[in-house]
């Protein structure tokens, strides 16, 4: 986790190049961070997970600040998903003076669930972005007893575990 805090540090304090155009329907894979003059500078973090969610779901996004220690449902939001064949953006908007030190994502709670293709994460604050790949990802982010990722496949597979389910990566 100290390297999602170190990683926002960084993310919020410099830019590195301008980026020349951004795709509405898969996010591009980059290193580091960009400065992006194609969008509407917004005073809140947006997370943005790009992935194919087959069915139809509900997704949730908790995230601690300087003022909790732990993942609680009032800094939780939640998107409602519809399932496509193609990839998708799930959208998460922090509210207004929010500074997120951890995430935690929650990939559904349908328990027949299909695999989800997952292709990258933004985090974006006013018009700086950093978008997490699915290396990345596997790196900064631990699935818990009820979700794996493959990195190879980009593949993120939920299971029922001793009937419970509670698919999330911290």
């Amino acid at each position: 986790m100290n390297k999602i805090l170190l990683l926002f540090a960084v993310f919020i304090a410099i830019g590195c190049k301008d980026r020349k155009s951004v795709s509405h329907d898969l996010l591009p894979v980059d290193f580091g961070i960009t400065i992006n003059d194609h969008i509407i500078a917004e005073d809140h973090f947006k997370v943005i997970v790009n992935a194919v969610v087959l069915k139809d779901d509900k997704f949730q996004l908790y995230y601690k600040d300087h003022d909790s220690n732990q993942f609680t449902s009032d800094k939780m939001i939640e998107v409602v998903i519809k399932g496509k064949n193609k990839a998708q953006n799930i959208t998460y908007n922090l509210p207004p003076e929010t500074i997120p030190t951890h995430f935690r994502l929650d990939f559904g709670v349908n328990f027949s669930q299909m695999p989800i293709k997952f292709h990258s994460i933004l985090i974006r604050y006013r018009n700086r972005e950093y978008i997490f790949d699915k290396e990345q990802f596997a790196q900064l982010f631990k699935g818990n007893q009820y979700t794996r990722f493959n990195v190879k496949s980009s593949e993120i597979q939920n299971k029922v575990k001793n009937n419970s389910y509670d698919p999330h990566f911290v």
